[in-house]
């Protein structure tokens, strides 16, 4: 059953994350999520990423790190930025983000 047009549940959360090229040796920028979902999260960017662009993204609070495509790039206004994330492969424990 989808809600919302979503056939996943999100949860709102902001994680600090860091998003690399997809090769994990450079920083794109530090950020964090908007919401979270088994496969997938919303963050916050400060720069447009391209649709089907491959990267990786790190936590900042412990050593766990994930490949995902960009699904959508939405403007917010400001410069700012919200950007669709699919996780690959399969899901994501986010406590593994969240970890101290």
């Amino acid at each position: 059953m989808r809600m919302d047009g979503r056939i996943e549940k999100r949860l709102w959360a902001e994680i600090p994350l860091r998003l690399l090229a997809a090769d994990f040796r450079s920083v794109i920028e530090r950020t964090a999520t908007v919401n979270v979902s088994l496969h997938g999260a919303r963050v916050k960017t400060k720069r447009p990423l391209p649709q089907n662009q491959q990267i990786g993204v790190a936590s900042l609070a412990s050593g766990f790190n994930m490949r995902a495509r960009v699904i959508y790039c939405e403007p917010q206004g400001n410069d700012d930025y919200h950007v669709g994330l699919e996780f690959r492969p399969g899901h994501v424990d986010w406590q593994l983000f969240a970890r101290n």
